[in-house]
């Protein structure tokens, strides 16, 4: 055998094993439905619709003993009595305010 015919011969089965690894399907790029244009209400076209409401902050509005508004004698008696003897409170708010006040003293030290 010549040697040109071994270099052939071994290209020829180094392609034949090379491609017996080609498994994947080809590619195809799927189709997709793209809008026309960008769907975005214009600013002078703001109003209240179903997908888009107006922010209506109230200020006014009991922050901390919340449920005063309901002007509940016995609501308020209890919760305050709950606020008082629950130690869970207790200790979330002792973590809260140990919390506040590392927060506070790693801000001085820069």
């Amino acid at each position: 055998m010549s040697y040109h015919f071994k270099i052939l011969a071994v290209s020829l089965i180094g392609l034949v094993l090379l491609k017996g690894c080609d498994k994947a399907p080809k590619y195809a790029k799927p189709p997709v439905a793209t809008p026309p244009a960008y769907k975005e209400i214009a600013p002078e076209a703001f109003k209240e619709t179903d997908d888009w409401k107006f922010a209506h902050p109230n200020d006014a509005v009991i922050r901390g003993k919340w449920w005063e508004m309901f002007g509940d004698a016995q609501l308020n008696t209890l919760e305050e009595q709950l606020n008082t003897a629950n130690q869970n409170i207790a200790l979330a708010d002792a973590n809260f305010r140990a919390a506040r006040a590392i927060v506070k003293e790693s801000r001085t030290e820069r």
